[in-house]
């Protein structure tokens, strides 16, 4: 373990959960002292295997009462998920507060995540997406014109063709939508990585057969998603959900770095 006074209350704090023989008694981190997590800390965890039981391992454990505080990043690996899949990623006797922000990148395709908080954990849990495909979204619509209903026709002419408006849980048969994206940059540490935010139907309203790309370029002709990494936040009161497209490349001046999110459908 680590005692109270060798692991700093802010910062960044990266682990990587990988299968193990026990559900419940393995921690990368096992910390005896009771942390205070600041603002500012950041707790990152890659998760590159389905659990061994219902409930994975913990990967972060206190000994004592942890407050809780920051950020939580779930960071999903190459891993073929079954619905309920869950992880137990981080293990108190006790706890004070919730995350202030929950983050998921490269969520598996056509599943959902969320966080629970228990009496004794943190927990992850993937669920598998509606039925709901482009194809059903489409014929909801009620378009008068069958050409009005490809994914590449914008018959609200507002620039933005039904691919992306179903994506971005926009209507294709209003114009004035908006889809720009919110520049930003997000500090770890001491480096800033740049960002491109959206918001996007989230849970059970969200078109499960959608692929989010997040791409960079440098000269606006060459796109690539290498350098990128896509960050979903939690769902909100009307049920959307942010996604953020990051720059893995940290941000320096006079760079050129430019991001967009792009869709692809069957």
């Amino acid at each position: 373990g680590i005692n109270g006074n060798q692991l700093l209350n802010q910062g960044t704090l990266h682990l990587a959960a990988v299968a193990g023989a026990n559900p419940d008694g393995d921690y990368t981190v096992a910390h005896t002292g009771a942390p205070t997590l600041a603002a500012s800390s950041r707790i990152l965890i890659d998760v590159n295997a389905r659990p061994n039981a219902p409930t994975q391992w913990g990967r972060y454990g206190t000994s004592a009462a942890l407050t809780l505080a920051g950020t939580l990043q779930i960071n999903f690996g190459a891993l073929t998920p079954v619905s309920g899949d869950r992880w137990k990623v981080v293990q108190f006797p006790a706890r004070t507060g919730t995350f202030s922000s929950v983050l998921f990148a490269n969520v598996p395709a056509g599943f959902i995540p969320s966080v629970t908080y228990t009496a004794t954990a943190v927990e992850v849990v993937l669920t598998a997406g509606t039925s709901m495909t482009y194809a059903a979204w489409t014929a909801a619509q009620s378009f008068p014109v069958p050409a009005d209903a490809l994914p590449t026709a914008d018959p609200d002419k507002d620039g933005l063709d039904n691919l992306t408006e179903a994506a971005l849980g926009l209507n294709p048969r209003s114009a004035g939508s908006a889809a720009a994206g919110t520049p930003g940059f997000v500090t770890t540490g001491s480096e800033q990585f740049l960002t491109l935010q959206f918001t996007r139907p989230g849970g059970v309203q969200r078109i499960t057969d959608i692929t989010y790309h997040g791409e960079r370029s440098t000269t606006l002709t060459d796109w690539t998603e290498t350098g990128t990494v896509l960050e979903i936040g939690p769902v909100d009161a009307q049920g959307m959900e942010t996604i953020t497209v990051r720059d893995t490349t940290p941000f320096t001046a006079g760079a050129r770095s430019l991001l967009r999110l792009r869709f692809t459908t069957p």
